[in-house]
């Protein structure tokens, strides 16, 4: 029936004029960003033995070292299938094969055959809500849930907390959630059809891999990894993760193993985000008296970064009027982010973005602050520009968002892969 399904659907894209690669990747995964701003344009064919990226355009191939990448292609929604949140941030969109105490089997027509330890998860989605707002609620409560117990939530909202033991291996017959709640001497039984999600208790963290060195894979079906390495053998693309755990994506006889994966970022120390630092301040002045706190990696009402229809994995969401001030190393050379009102505000809301920079002086203290750039008035539905700011002997830098016209209704203002690059040590 599914093979049934999707030769009917290559068929319709066929009628229309479209390749199933075209329909999977699309014109954002034909494009990147270098490590300096400049754009990079190409279908990407693979990663090979050195790391590099070969990208084709046209009837040539470039080849881009991973240090000149920023990043390429866009990260693409989750789709069908339970969604496994790991604890180094991967997400692995498959199908629940077997659970116990100890692993979770899953499958999927991607993904062939793995066990993922527990201990590795922050926690599994089995059914994702329908709207995004709420997919991204659930997403929250379970990447900061750090108690020590685990967490049922329940599709009528009831959340049951305990020690979850797995679920029945005859799910044909009676699939069953098993969790023994505290207090009770005999676990609870709930049917595997009333639970939406787990979160994970909280345990101590092992011996942390080097991040540096790193990919950041994002795949057609919404999963996401964080990998060592990628490799290719003959049509499947292996994975390989934190603490030996392998990853097989396969494709059809004769396929592309390349076909699915949509967004790559490089985990350089050269690339330093602002969303995985701490600020040194933070300033909010509510127009009518609702105050918004600033969000990283996630839209200032806490969902997924998305503007101009394109979702992203790093950046920082904020409210009109507020500033957000960092220390900015010494070897800093340039500030580059894109800019754009979130997806949630819809075709409302009107911003300004600013940069401030504070300079160092000859005496080792530090001079006012400088504004260095400043937008045009940015509206709901507008595609993300770019900016860049040069680094050169600034000391602090500060993030500004005004509000345009009509006050700040809907001002949900995204500072998209805000990051600062390092100069290369000689």
């Amino acid at each position: 029936m599914r093979k049934q399904a999707v030769f009917l659907l290559l068929a319709i894209l066929a009628l229309l004029g479209t390749s199933p690669q075209a329909w999977s990747q699309g014109e954002h995964a034909r494009s990147g960003v270098g490590h300096d701003g400049t754009p990079i344009q190409g279908v990407l064919k693979r990663l090979d033995e050195k790391g590099r990226l070969v990208l084709e355009q046209g009837d040539q191939q470039k080849v881009v070292e991973s240090g000149q990448l920023a990043y390429w292609g866009r990260p693409a929604a989750a789709r069908e299938g339970a969604w496994l949140l790991m604890s180094d941030g991967s997400r692995i969109v498959a199908d629940l094969i077997s659970w116990n105490e100890e692993q979770v089997t899953v499958e999927s027509r991607y993904w062939q055959q793995a066990m993922i330890p527990v201990a590795s998860l922050r926690g599994i989605v089995f059914r994702p809500p329908t709207s995004a707002a709420r997919q991204d609620r659930l997403l929250r409560q379970i990447q900061e849930h750090a108690a020590g117990e685990d967490l049922v939530f329940l599709r009528d909202g009831d959340i049951l907390r305990g020690a979850v033991l797995g679920f029945s291996t005859m799910r044909e017959i009676l699939p069953l959630v098993r969790i023994r709640v505290a207090g009770q001497a005999e676990a609870a039984r709930i049917s595997y059809s009333r639970v939406q999600a787990v979160a994970f208790r909280h345990l101590p963290a092992g011996a942390a891999e080097d991040p540096a060195n790193r990919w950041v894979v994002g795949f057609r079906d919404g999963s996401q990894l964080s990998v060592r390495s990628l490799k290719q053998q003959d049509t499947e693309l292996h994975s390989f993760m934190e603490h030996d755990l392998k990853l097989v994506r396969q494709t059809a006889p004769g396929g592309d193993a390349w076909h699915d994966v949509v967004y790559l970022r490089p985990v350089d120390p050269k690339t330093q985000y602002l969303s995985d630092l701490e600020p040194l301040g933070y300033k909010h002045i509510p127009y009518l008296g609702v105050a918004w706190s600033y969000q990283m990696d996630h839209g200032v009402t806490g969902g997924r970064l998305a503007s101009g229809g394109m979702l992203y994995e790093k950046g920082i969401g904020m409210h009109s009027t507020s500033r957000l001030a960092f220390e900015v190393p010494a070897n800093a050379r340039w500030f580059h982010a894109e800019m754009g009102l979130d997806d949630s505000a819809g075709r409302r809301g009107s911003v300004v973005f600013l940069v401030y920079c504070q300079r160092a002086t000859e005496e080792e203290s530090t001079s006012g602050w400088e504004r260095v750039f400043q937008s045009e008035v940015v509206r709901g539905g507008d595609v993300p520009g770019r900016v860049r700011v040069s680094l050169e002997g600034v000391r602090r830098m500060a993030l500004v968002v005004q509000h345009a016209d009509r006050g700040d209704v809907k001002d949900h203002a995204n500072w998209l892969q805000a990051r600062i690059t390092i100069k290369p040590s000689r």
